[in-house]
């Protein structure tokens, strides 16, 4: 099985002073949505969400894969897309697709 970080156009692993790792996110530039065609997700983006921004795969990122230590979560989340937007300059909006029967804990 191939780890998210390994496919990842961007992977960001957050750590404390003392090189804990406190998170780690990766980015591709398609849904995490087995049903859509990672070359034509800019299709069904505007399909299903009729206020969509102009986004395409060269202006956009998905956010695949978000873990941390539960307490610093807020802030690690703003920090690694901070990060995605910094390191990758093209990058305009940065997407997460959630299936409908998923759960963001806290985030919701």
């Amino acid at each position: 099985m191939t780890c998210f970080s390994e496919r990842a156009l961007l992977a960001v692993t957050m750590t404390d002073e003392m090189g804990e790792v406190l998170a780690h996110g990766a980015f591709l530039n398609y849904p995490n949505i087995a049903s859509v065609n990672p070359a034509e997700w800019v299709e069904w983006l505007h399909a299903h969400h009729l206020d969509a921004p102009d986004c395409s795969s060269l202006n956009s990122m998905f956010i695949h894969y978000f873990v941390s230590v539960s307490h610093y979560a807020h802030t690690c989340a703003r920090k690694l897309i901070s990060a995605m937007f910094t390191t990758i300059p093209d990058v305009q909006y940065c997407l997460l697709a959630v299936p409908s029967t998923a759960t963001l804990g806290n985030f919701s």
